[in-house]
């Protein structure tokens, strides 16, 4: 399901690259977005079953005066989503990456904090400014410094742009 909410984050922000908050509420944009990651990683929701999940969200809390979407806003939000996107849905996840760079470093203890960082750096911009193999690397770093392990030594075996990850590295703090 990382990747599904990933995916929609994503869909999301590229969504507001090029709209405005004013022309789409992103209260009703936000579930056009999971749904339609739903379908693009194979992961299909029914759209009645994601209406029971919102009307329960909405429902609670601080979320009961935000406007509940119908299911023809949905669809017709979906589709601007997809005009706005290009049609393209194809989201590369870091979620792969750094499963194998766990195993590769041999660093499992960090793993469940690796995996927290890089979930919320999905609440940032930067999933659309790095490559998802340097966000697995630098969450990994960002786990590993945490929890005060070294990554260190299999840093310096690795062949990618290190100053990337080190940007990217920079970054975290500034957003948590």
């Amino acid at each position: 399901m990382d990747r599904v909410a990933a995916a929609a984050c994503v869909y999301f922000r590229r969504f507001y690259l090029k709209e405005n908050f004013c022309d789409y509420d992103p209260r009703l944009v936000g579930p056009a977005c999971l749904f339609l990651a739903c379908k693009a990683e194979e992961s299909q929701v029914q759209a009645k079953v994601l209406f029971q999940m919102l009307r329960k969200v909405i429902s609670t809390g601080k979320y009961h005066a935000l406007p509940f979407p119908d299911s023809a806003q949905l669809l017709d939000l979906e589709m601007a989503v997809l005009e706005s996107l290009e049609f393209n849905l194809i989201v590369y996840s870091p979620y792969r990456d750094l499963v194998t760079f766990l195993k590769d470093a041999e660093v499992a203890d960090v793993a469940e904090c690796a995996w927290a960082v890089l979930n919320d750096s999905y609440r940032t911009q930067l999933c659309l400014l790095h490559a998802p193999y340097v966000m697995a690397i630098a969450c990994m770093h960002v786990a590993s410094v945490l929890l005060g392990r070294s990554i260190q030594n299999w840093l310096e075996t690795l062949t990618c742009d290190l100053d990337e990850v080190r940007r990217y590295f920079e970054h975290i703090p500034h957003f948590f």
